[in-house]
């Protein structure tokens, strides 16, 4: 039967990637929890949880709390952990496009440009999923985000603010001296700011003061968003990348045997006796196929981009879709893969002045960060706008971040997406006789060339990510083959009123770049492939920009965060089975024995970077399902303060 499988997707395309991406080779890779057949029919599992991302992991370190359970935990990618790379906060973008990425891509947009433009959409693959590859950023929520969710799609009080506090503490540990109100301190993570503060940080801190906003010591705090700060990231006490795999589930492993990990292992299917899930069905990296049961509850924490790809492949979904591709219909549930989310983000790029080039390819970003130094949220005039016609207050809309100092050899592939931007995607589509990988792998290598490693060392970015937007994509099946990728639409700007939040994003970003101090870490754009040349070159040209050309820039330049959420979410157990999929418990609607607990579930996008919220989901999906099998003691949160 193996030879005649199409290709195991955790290892015939990771190595075509490590081949022209030498950053993460599968020799780095350990194979200490490679699944085998042996090894998924040892035991009778109980919970079997699909996916070993940031919500996965937190569910199955939390289930194996009681000893009486077995809990199993897939993964399609292997073990990278040691890989210098992803230890490295630094070197975050070095492993796109490598054997850690899915290396999913968009389907065309025509309301980008230019028309159609394709976007990657880099996702994690490997022992803790995204957050081996993500910028490590902390950022909980606006609490307005919660409470929305509990009153407007009837999730009940346990999806309140209140009722989520205690599971974001559950996972923080802030040390001595860092302690904040509202914040856990028995926890497995350490969020913390960069120190000793960078001069270019301080000088934009000024520049937000200037600008009317007020200072904000923790805006994951009880107070709210609104203001400026430094950013939170989650880094161990080595400031090292705090992972999902090594902070959650690693330590578990070297002391309660009832959790198995089993990596390689790509579930193609969801398997059912009538409208009951009985288990999945796991392809391993030999090529075989191994039916696992699951005695109690399948959970599926594959991401918002693959829980619903999996539930289709399943027969849960769409009926009238899944019926043109030959898929029997086990639920016909079309909220299954619509209503995607992403936040829209937009950079300003530029060169840091002569004179500090050099110190910054040569000093390089301080341990402990992403190059993501400074944040900032406020509110746009847009959604002061839909807050009135609303009647209620959202929070803040706009979430404005900082880069510096990034390592150099990882902004090559920021650069090569911008140049392909202005040549019209022809890297991307293959028009050219150079590809992207090709481009990327030249820029890596010419990034040991000290101009080079200047250029890119010494390069800054002001972006700004919108997140409450109107838009919406979704995520369907091109192929009844579980190994062929699904159609990813992000559907960005696709709402007007969303263009116009751009615009306001890009005219406020304009002024903090033009307010003293801050102003004096512009150096040169000549030289960046950024949103300035397409009139002409400098900075004076984009400050005097227009509405309609900003307009146009957006579009150019709109890319993606990667929080992709919603496409299996949950709401109000009456509610149309064309908005809602879950109930607010995470069961399937009309399913027993399966639940969904990642980032998909959310009825509506935080106003955040999606890896604390994801591991909140985590860690309350472990609570619910253990108070409903009887199971425990279950571990409550304790506050710092």
């Amino acid at each position: 039967m193996a030879s005649s499988l199409p290709p195991h997707p955790g290892t015939k395309v990771g190595r075509e990637r490590a081949a022209w991406n030498p950053q993460i080779a599968p020799a780095e890779f350990e194979r200490r929890f490679l699944a085998t057949r042996a090894r998924l029919e040892e035991h009778r599992w109980d919970f079997v949880i699909v996916g070993a991302g940031s919500a996965g992991c937190v569910l199955a370190a939390r289930l194996a709390q009681d000893p009486k359970v077995r809990v199993l935990m897939l993964e399609a990618g292997g073990e990278m952990q040691n890989a210098a790379r992803v230890r490295d906060p630094r070197c975050a973008w070095g492993l796109v496009g490598s054997e850690a990425d899915w290396g999913f891509r968009s389907t065309g947009q025509p309301q980008l440009l230019p028309e159609g433009r394709v976007v990657d959409l880099e996702r994690g693959k490997g022992l803790g999923g995204s957050s081996c590859l993500n910028y490590s950023m902390w950022v909980r929520g606006a609490p307005q985000d919660f409470d929305r969710w509990s009153r407007e799609f009837g999730c009940g009080e346990e999806w309140s603010y209140a009722g989520v506090l205690p599971h974001f503490k559950a996972i923080e540990r802030m040390l001595p001296g860092e302690q904040l109100p509202g914040r856990g301190d028995a926890g497995e993570l350490s969020p913390r700011p960069l120190w000793p503060p960078l001069p270019e940080v301080e000088a934009l801190k000024e520049s937000f003061r200037q600008n009317g906003f007020e200072p904000n010591g923790d805006y994951n705090g009880p107070d709210g968003q609104a203001g400026y700060g430094d950013t939170q990231h989650s880094v161990d006490t080595s400031r090292m990348r705090a992972d999902a795999f090594n902070t959650f589930v690693e330590p578990v492993l070297r002391s309660r045997p009832n959790l198995c990990v089993a990596s390689e292992a790509y579930t193609r299917r969801l398997l059912f006796e009538g409208t009951r899930c009985t288990g999945v069905e796991v392809q391993l990296n030999d090529g075989s196929l191994v039916a696992v049961p699951a005695a109690l509850e399948v959970v599926l924490s594959a991401g918002a981009l693959q829980s619903p790809q999996l539930l289709l492949l399943s027969g849960v979904g769409d009926a009238q879709a899944l019926g043109k591709l030959g898929i029997p219909v086990v639920a016909d549930i079309p909220a299954v893969g619509r209503h995607l989310q992403d936040h829209p983000v937009l950079a300003i790029p530029w060169q840091a002045p002569e004179g500090m080039k050099v110190e910054f390819a040569e000093g390089g970003g301080p341990a402990g960060t992403t190059g993501l130094n400074g944040i900032a949220f406020w509110k746009s005039e847009v959604d002061k706008g839909r807050d009135a016609k609303r009647g209620s207050d959202s929070g803040c809309d706009m979430e404005v971040i900082f880069v510096s100092r990034m390592e150099a050899g990882v902004m090559v592939k920021a650069f090569v997406s911008q140049w392909d931007n202005r040549l019209g995607g022809r890297l991307k589509s293959g028009a050219l006789p150079w590809t992207e990988k090709a481009f990327v792998r030249l820029g890596r290598f010419l990034s040991g060339v000290q101009p080079v490693r200047e250029l890119l060392a010494s390069t800054m970015y002001l972006a700004t990510e919108y997140n409450h937007p109107l838009s919406r994509g979704s995520v369907t099946l091109q192929s009844a083959d579980p190994l062929v990728p699904p159609l990813v639409d992000p559907g960005w700007l696709r709402d007007p009123s969303d263009l116009d939040a751009a615009v306001e994003a890009l005219r406020k970003m304009l002024e903090l770049m033009q307010t003293a101090p801050f102003s004096e870490y512009l150096g040169n754009m000549d030289a960046i492939p950024g949103i300035h040349g397409f009139w002409q070159k400098g900075f004076q040209p984009l400050f005097d920009a227009s509405d309609a050309q900003l307009r146009d820039i957006a579009r150019r330049f709109v890319g993606t965060t990667w929080h992709y959420s919603c496409t299996v979410r949950m709401g109000a157990p009456d509610a149309p089975l064309t908005e809602v999929a879950l109930d607010p418990q995470l069961h399937v609607r009309g399913i027993s024995g399966l639940r969904v607990a990642d980032q998909s579930v959310t009825p509506f996008v935080v106003s955040a970077n999606t890896n604390a919220s994801s591991m909140m989901i985590g860690d309350k999906a472990a609570k619910r399902i253990m108070q409903d099998h009887g199971l425990g003691p279950f571990r409550e949160a304790r506050s710092a303060l």
